[in-house]
């Protein structure tokens, strides 16, 4: 029979490059992993390995049979992790997508208390932008979404819960030409003439969003917030930018407001996951998150804005 510890072995000795390299991996001599290996051949009537030269090297149709034998080890991992939120209502794994407009560090301080009460649930922190983070959940990539915007793209279900209003101001830097226009002259036609610099929607099947684009001369896109400010601060163009995040910028003067075009504008942001799948992390962080207001210095709250 075809057995998962078979299967582990192959895919080990793939990304080791050596036998020994897997041996070592998994704790075993490499004559066993020879004896494995040449059982699994036998099963399936394949050669998996060439050991024609010095060194085995993996067969195209050991290489087609390694492609498929990941699925079946994904698919027994995710059966593991259910089975242990089951029996205990945590999770074995917590991922949390940040939406990348936020910063990390509130973030860490409720991390390290978690994993103080908590050590044994390894957590993985990764950042999407805007349509990148639903796909996420979407996917099961994700098991909470922090600081996304109320609306889910369509076929995408999530409870949600506020976290805080997000003001996002247009700003360009002191030498770009548009800070040098007299109020009267700040109008949307006048954003024609110049480069806006965009964040990119992360997402790779959903179709992406288009939030606060303006009809300039050009985007520029890039694919991480701090690239976004300082592309703006570099006077490379204009863009939209967290009120309370630049706000030492706007008092040295390194940051110009664009009201006069713009208003500072304001929009909630939300916790967001998948009742379905949620074990009992993601609602110790859902309840630490929205209750302690963690990102109140830069997230208003709805008494502030108004």
């Amino acid at each position: 029979m075809i057995t998962l510890e078979a299967l582990q072995v192959l895919d080990a000795i793939d990304r080791k490059g050596s036998f020994a390299g897997a041996a070592a991996e998994l704790h075993r001599v490499p004559s066993a992993l020879s004896y494995t290996v040449k059982q699994l051949e036998a099963y399936l009537q394949l050669e998996l390995f060439d050991r024609t030269g010095q060194r085995a090297v993996m067969t195209e149709a050991g290489r087609q049979v390694l492609k498929r034998a990941r699925r079946l080890l994904e698919g027994a991992e995710q059966l593991t992790v259910e089975a242990r939120q089951l029996a205990t209502g945590w999770e074995p794994r917590l991922r949390l997508v940040v939406e990348s407009i936020l910063p990390m560090g509130p973030l860490w301080p409720v991390i390290a208390r978690f994993s103080e009460l908590h050590p044994g649930i390894e957590i993985d922190v990764s950042e999407q932008t805007m349509t990148g983070s639903w796909e996420a959940l979407a996917d099961q990539r994700a098991d909470l979404l922090i600081g996304v915007p109320a609306t889910e793209p369509a076929g995408v279900n999530a409870s949600k819960a506020p976290l805080g209003e997000f003001c996002s101001q247009l700003v360009c830097a002191p030498s770009h030409p548009l800070a040098l226009m007299a109020p009267g002259e700040l109008t949307d036609e006048a954003l024609k003439q110049f480069a806006q610099i965009v964040l990119r929607d992360s997402a790779r099947r959903l179709p992406p969003r288009s939030v606060g684009l303006f009809a300039a001369k050009r985007q520029i896109l890039v694919d991480h917030y701090y690239a976004k400010e300082q592309a703006i601060l570099s006077g490379l163009g204009f863009g939209q930018l967290p009120k309370l995040r630049i706000q030492p910028y706007l008092d040295s003067g390194a940051l110009v407001p664009l009201d006069a075009i713009v208003p500072l504008h304001g929009v909630m942001l939300y916790l967001a996951w998948d009742e379905t799948r949620a074990g009992r992390g993601v609602r110790w962080f859902v309840e630490t998150l929205g209750g302690e207001r963690i990102f109140e210095d830069f997230l208003l709250s709805a008494a502030r804005a108004r």
